[in-house]
């Protein structure tokens, strides 16, 4: 942790030393407060403490008990040689959508990110997303660029560059998104590998607003397709749920029939998201339906610890894959390429013993 600190602090002092030699703070000028440092470079209020002192030290700062610190009259010739030579800070924003979301998969993306952006000497700033927080941060001249999940709502164009992450994307922005068609394919081909003809696709409560959940509907797609063949299912059913939704009675209904035997072979739910199956899966066993002896489900990336405890099937992403892929987009655009409009993350299944063990030849 002490060199870490100690590579803060020097990094607050050649903001602080570029500043004044730039001919932001003339000499005799006072420099922002402890706080306000502290504030606006992101770093403690010790470390930015810290490189007051050892500036004071240097002869480049003066620090008057009770006033502050004010640029030294005159900045002794190796450092102001030094400042003039310094590049700008450059720094990166990173956006999470909702407070909720900070502590979900989110976090491993960002702890990628931030390891990237350590390597390339680029200052990291995290915040929620917000229209005035994105404007600020594409108005910084020093902005390398903006990283943030998918949001609600469209995003005002900037010459910063912009990337966006998670299950979908906006055309307009660069995207790097799971590869959702393909994993619905894979799990069709996966569960005709294994025999299984009665599957269904559970997905999200039908919106009021025009906000399609793409990444649901390409899922679906992709399974469709997979089971669309001469031996296959023809018109693969779709049922919606939720919690607190109308819709979670067709699921039910569908789980009441199961339940007193009138399907007549194994049946496997592909649920939309792995909170979904969770939900789902308490449901089976409240009614008193085995997972997989009765029921086998299958599902699409993993969020948080609670739902990594339950035994479900899931195609998932390698987290770290994507924020490298965000940084290698971002240096692409620094260099004046031209970004596509998605990049594809591939998914694989991680068998966890929630599907039934039946036939395993492969699909012709």
């Amino acid at each position: 942790m002490s060199v870490k600190r100690v590579r803060l602090a020097e990094q607050v002092k050649e903001e602080i030393i570029a500043s004044i030699g730039s001919g932001n703070f003339l000499p005799g000028a006072k420099i922002p407060s402890v706080r306000q440092l502290s504030s606006e470079l992101g770093v403690s209020h010790i470390t930015a403490a810290r490189a007051i002192r050892e500036l004071a030290e240097e002869g480049v700062l003066e620090v008057r008990r009770g006033a502050g610190a004010f640029a030294a009259q005159k900045l002794p010739d190796k450092l102001l040689r030094k400042s003039h030579s310094l590049p700008h800070p450059q720094t990166l924003y990173f956006f999470f959508p909702t407070l909720q979301s900070a502590s979900s998969y989110h976090n491993s993306i960002l702890c990628t990110i931030q390891q990237e952006a350590e390597k390339r000497n680029w200052t990291i700033r995290i915040n929620l997303l917000s229209i005035e927080r994105y404007e600020s941060a594409a108005a910084d001249p020093d902005a390398v660029g903006i990283v943030c999940a998918t949001a609600p709502y469209p995003l005002p164009p900037t010459e910063v560059p912009v990337i966006n992450y998670g299950m979908t994307s906006r055309k307009e922005i660069p995207g790097v998104i799971p590869d959702n068609y393909a994993a619905g394919y894979a799990a069709g081909i996966h569960l005709r590998n294994k025999g299984i003809e009665n599957v269904y696709f559970i997905t999200s409560a039908p919106r009021e607003k025009a906000v399609p959940e793409l990444h649901f509907q390409e899922r679906f797609l992709g399974l469709r397709d997979a089971y669309r063949t001469p031996c296959g299912q023809e018109d693969l059913p779709l049922l919606h749920w939720a919690i607190n939704h109308p819709c979670r009675e067709e699921v039910k209904t569908l789980i009441a029939a199961m339940k007193n035997g009138r399907t007549n072979s194994y049946p496997v739910l592909v649920i939309g998201n792995r909170s979904m199956a969770v939900e789902i899966s308490i449901y089976l066993s409240a009614v008193g339906l085995r997972v997989p002896d009765d029921i086998g489900l299958i599902t699409f990336i993993k969020r948080n610890s609670f739902e990594l405890q339950t035994p479900i099937d899931t195609f998932d992403f390698d987290h770290k894959q994507m924020g490298e892929q965000i940084m290698f987009l971002l240096d692409q655009a620094r260099k004046g390429r031209k970004l596509p409009s998605r990049v594809l993350i591939p998914m694989t299944l991680t068998e966890e013993g929630s599907v039934r063990q039946l036939r395993t030849a492969p699909v012709s």
